[in-house]
Protein backbone atom coordinates (compact mmCIF):
# COMPACT_ATOMS: atom_id res chain seq x y z
CA UNK A 1 0.00 0.00 0.00
CA UNK A 2 1.43 3.45 -1.07
CA UNK A 3 2.32 5.67 1.73
CA UNK A 4 4.83 7.20 4.01
CA UNK A 5 6.30 5.37 7.29
CA UNK A 6 8.25 2.51 5.33
CA UNK A 7 11.34 2.23 2.69
CA UNK A 8 9.86 3.21 -0.56
CA UNK A 9 6.64 4.74 0.94
CA UNK A 10 5.32 1.24 1.34
CA UNK A 11 3.27 1.27 4.86
CA UNK A 12 3.68 -1.88 6.93
CA UNK A 13 0.27 -3.11 7.78
CA UNK A 14 1.02 -5.44 10.21
CA UNK A 15 2.14 -2.62 12.80
CA UNK A 16 -1.17 -1.19 12.21
CA UNK A 17 -3.17 -4.42 14.11
CA UNK A 18 -3.30 -4.42 17.54
CA UNK A 19 -1.47 -7.20 19.16
CA UNK A 20 -3.02 -10.83 19.26
CA UNK A 21 -5.24 -11.07 22.91
CA UNK A 22 -3.46 -13.20 25.31
CA UNK A 23 -5.15 -16.37 27.50
CA UNK A 24 -6.88 -15.20 30.19
CA UNK A 25 -7.81 -18.65 31.25
CA UNK A 26 -6.66 -22.14 30.53
CA UNK A 27 -9.95 -24.23 29.06
CA UNK A 28 -8.84 -27.88 27.65
CA UNK A 29 -9.20 -28.02 23.53
CA UNK A 30 -13.73 -28.64 22.59
CA UNK A 31 -13.30 -31.70 19.55
CA UNK A 32 -15.66 -30.31 16.88
CA UNK A 33 -19.45 -30.48 17.69
CA UNK A 34 -21.55 -32.31 15.13
CA UNK A 35 -24.45 -29.97 14.42
CA UNK A 36 -25.97 -29.16 17.66
CA UNK A 37 -29.63 -28.19 17.24
CA UNK A 38 -32.30 -27.16 19.89
CA UNK A 39 -35.78 -28.99 19.81
CA UNK A 40 -38.05 -26.43 20.85
CA UNK A 41 -40.98 -27.72 22.67
CA UNK A 42 -43.35 -25.59 19.71
CA UNK A 43 -42.92 -26.02 16.59
CA UNK A 44 -44.21 -22.31 16.25
CA UNK A 45 -41.19 -21.02 18.24
CA UNK A 46 -38.58 -22.13 15.28
CA UNK A 47 -36.62 -19.52 13.94
CA UNK A 48 -35.45 -21.56 11.00
CA UNK A 49 -37.39 -23.71 8.98
CA UNK A 50 -36.70 -27.46 8.90
CA UNK A 51 -34.49 -29.16 6.84
CA UNK A 52 -35.49 -32.27 5.49
CA UNK A 53 -33.52 -35.63 6.11
CA UNK A 54 -30.41 -35.31 3.38
CA UNK A 55 -31.68 -31.59 1.90
CA UNK A 56 -29.09 -29.26 2.58
CA UNK A 57 -29.26 -25.66 4.42
CA UNK A 58 -30.07 -22.92 2.12
CA UNK A 59 -27.35 -20.75 4.39
CA UNK A 60 -24.07 -21.67 5.94
CA UNK A 61 -22.70 -18.50 8.15
CA UNK A 62 -19.27 -19.00 9.20
CA UNK A 63 -18.06 -17.17 12.21
CA UNK A 64 -14.27 -17.03 13.20
CA UNK A 65 -13.98 -16.60 16.97
CA UNK A 66 -11.30 -15.64 18.81
CA UNK A 67 -12.15 -15.21 23.09
CA UNK A 68 -15.35 -13.76 21.77
CA UNK A 69 -17.94 -15.29 24.86
CA UNK A 70 -19.73 -12.30 25.73
CA UNK A 71 -20.85 -11.92 22.06
CA UNK A 72 -21.76 -15.64 20.98
CA UNK A 73 -25.62 -15.47 22.72
CA UNK A 74 -26.39 -11.96 20.96
CA UNK A 75 -25.05 -13.23 17.73
CA UNK A 76 -26.90 -16.06 18.00
CA UNK A 77 -30.04 -14.21 18.65
CA UNK A 78 -29.91 -11.78 16.23
CA UNK A 79 -29.02 -14.08 13.51
CA UNK A 80 -32.23 -16.31 14.74
CA UNK A 81 -33.79 -13.16 13.83
CA UNK A 82 -32.77 -12.31 11.10
CA UNK A 83 -32.72 -15.92 9.16
CA UNK A 84 -36.07 -16.62 10.16
CA UNK A 85 -37.71 -19.38 7.59
CA UNK A 86 -34.45 -19.89 6.20
CA UNK A 87 -32.63 -23.67 6.69
CA UNK A 88 -29.56 -22.59 8.29
CA UNK A 89 -26.29 -23.56 10.04
CA UNK A 90 -23.87 -21.54 11.80
CA UNK A 91 -20.58 -22.82 11.88
CA UNK A 92 -18.03 -21.28 14.41
CA UNK A 93 -14.44 -21.90 14.07
CA UNK A 94 -13.03 -21.03 17.41
CA UNK A 95 -9.46 -20.03 17.89
CA UNK A 96 -10.08 -19.19 21.77
CA UNK A 97 -7.50 -19.54 24.50
CA UNK A 98 -10.88 -18.36 26.62
CA UNK A 99 -14.31 -20.17 27.47
CA UNK A 100 -15.49 -19.52 23.97
CA UNK A 101 -15.64 -22.86 22.65
CA UNK A 102 -17.61 -23.92 25.86
CA UNK A 103 -20.09 -20.98 25.58
CA UNK A 104 -20.54 -21.68 21.61
CA UNK A 105 -21.30 -25.24 22.58
CA UNK A 106 -23.81 -24.44 25.39
CA UNK A 107 -25.63 -21.55 23.29
CA UNK A 108 -25.85 -24.35 20.54
CA UNK A 109 -27.82 -26.16 22.46
CA UNK A 110 -31.21 -23.61 22.87
CA UNK A 111 -30.27 -22.32 19.86
CA UNK A 112 -32.66 -22.52 17.08
CA UNK A 113 -30.76 -22.73 14.58
CA UNK A 114 -28.28 -25.23 14.11
CA UNK A 115 -24.56 -25.19 15.66
CA UNK A 116 -21.45 -26.34 14.28
CA UNK A 117 -17.95 -25.73 16.35
CA UNK A 118 -14.69 -26.44 15.36
CA UNK A 119 -12.37 -25.30 18.37
CA UNK A 120 -8.68 -24.72 16.98
CA UNK A 121 -5.74 -25.58 19.40
CA UNK A 122 -2.65 -23.46 19.17
CA UNK A 123 -1.30 -26.20 17.31
CA UNK A 124 -3.96 -26.33 14.62
CA UNK A 125 -4.43 -22.59 14.06
CA UNK A 126 -2.83 -22.87 10.09
CA UNK A 127 -3.46 -19.23 8.65
CA UNK A 128 -4.99 -17.52 11.17
CA UNK A 129 -8.28 -15.41 10.36
CA UNK A 130 -7.71 -16.87 6.76
CA UNK A 131 -7.02 -20.30 7.82
CA UNK A 132 -10.09 -20.06 10.26
CA UNK A 133 -12.17 -18.84 7.24
CA UNK A 134 -11.28 -22.31 4.79
CA UNK A 135 -11.67 -24.40 7.72
CA UNK A 136 -15.56 -23.09 7.82
CA UNK A 137 -15.95 -23.02 4.01
CA UNK A 138 -14.88 -26.65 3.66
CA UNK A 139 -17.62 -27.71 6.66
CA UNK A 140 -20.42 -25.85 4.48
CA UNK A 141 -23.08 -27.76 3.82
CA UNK A 142 -24.87 -25.07 1.95
CA UNK A 143 -23.78 -24.06 -1.77
CA UNK A 144 -24.69 -20.27 -0.45
CA UNK A 145 -21.74 -19.66 2.72
CA UNK A 146 -21.86 -15.16 4.55
CA UNK A 147 -18.69 -14.78 6.44
CA UNK A 148 -19.50 -12.54 9.45
CA UNK A 149 -16.91 -11.59 12.53
CA UNK A 150 -17.79 -12.83 15.87
CA UNK A 151 -17.77 -9.45 17.15
CA UNK A 152 -20.93 -8.20 16.16
CA UNK A 153 -19.89 -5.16 13.74
CA UNK A 154 -21.46 -7.22 11.29
CA UNK A 155 -25.00 -6.83 11.09
CA UNK A 156 -26.46 -10.25 11.21
CA UNK A 157 -29.71 -8.51 9.88
CA UNK A 158 -28.00 -8.07 6.57
CA UNK A 159 -27.04 -11.35 5.62
CA UNK A 160 -31.01 -12.28 4.30
CA UNK A 161 -29.97 -9.20 1.83
CA UNK A 162 -26.69 -10.50 0.83
CA UNK A 163 -28.82 -14.24 0.37
CA UNK A 164 -30.91 -12.71 -1.84
CA UNK A 165 -28.97 -10.70 -3.87
CA UNK A 166 -26.59 -13.86 -4.51
CA UNK A 167 -29.64 -15.98 -5.51
CA UNK A 168 -31.27 -12.82 -8.12
CA UNK A 169 -27.99 -12.45 -9.97
CA UNK A 170 -26.87 -15.84 -9.80
CA UNK A 171 -23.59 -14.41 -8.32
CA UNK A 172 -20.36 -16.53 -6.86
CA UNK A 173 -19.46 -13.88 -4.56
CA UNK A 174 -21.71 -11.01 -3.20
CA UNK A 175 -20.00 -8.12 -0.17
CA UNK A 176 -21.54 -6.31 2.59
CA UNK A 177 -19.69 -2.93 2.94
CA UNK A 178 -19.68 -0.16 5.06
CA UNK A 179 -17.74 1.93 2.01
CA UNK A 180 -20.41 2.33 -0.12
CA UNK A 181 -23.44 4.84 -0.50
CA UNK A 182 -25.36 4.41 2.16
CA UNK A 183 -22.58 2.13 4.24
CA UNK A 184 -21.17 3.43 8.05
CA UNK A 185 -18.10 2.59 9.41
CA UNK A 186 -18.87 4.68 12.53
CA UNK A 187 -17.99 2.88 16.07
CA UNK A 188 -15.21 0.15 14.50
CA UNK A 189 -12.22 0.95 15.73
CA UNK A 190 -8.86 2.28 14.04
CA UNK A 191 -7.87 5.36 12.75
CA UNK A 192 -8.49 5.03 8.84
CA UNK A 193 -12.50 3.72 9.69
CA UNK A 194 -15.20 5.91 10.22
Amino acid sequence: MKGSGAPGGEIDVARLLPPPRRATSAVPSVPAVPAMRATPEAPAERATAPTAPGEPPALSVIVPTRNEALNIAPLLRRLEAALDGLTCEVIFVDDSDDETPAVIAAVGETSRISVRLLHRGPLERVGGLGGAVREGIRMCASAHAVVMDGDLQHPPERVPALLATAREQAADVVIGSRYIQGGSAHGLAGRARG
